[in-house]
C-alpha cells in the first residue's frame, strides 16, 4: 500500500542567487506526508503560493527538485 503524500512546491530547475523566481521554475511535487520537513510550502495549506513566490528573488541558490522555502527568498514587495 502506497503512503500517502502531499503537494509540496519544488524549483521545475536551479534557480541562481538573485535570479527573480517564474513559474517556469516552480512545480508541485508529491511528497511523502510523514517526512515533510517543517517550513516547506503544502498546498494544502498555501494553495495560492506559486502567485506569492512568483517575482521573489532567490536569496540562496535552489537547485531543482528542492522543496521550496520562504526563508530562502526575498520579496519585492516592499516588505521582505
Amino acid at each position: 500500500e502506497a503512503a500517502p503524500t502531499v503537494p509540496v512546491l519544488v524549483a521545475a530547475s536551479d534557480i541562481p542567487v538573485g535570479n527573480t523566481v517564474s513559474a517556469a521554475d516552480l512545480r508541485w511535487l508529491d511528497w511523502p506526508l510523514a517526512s515533510v520537513p517543517e517550513g516547506i510550502i503544502r498546498k494544502d495549506e498555501s494553495p495560492d503560493a506559486e502567485t506569492e513566490i512568483i517575482g521573489q528573488l532567490a536569496r540562496f541558490a535552489i537547485f531543482g527538485a528542492e522543496p521550496i522555502r520562504r526563508e530562502k527568498l526575498i520579496r519585492t514587495d516592499g516588505t521582505g
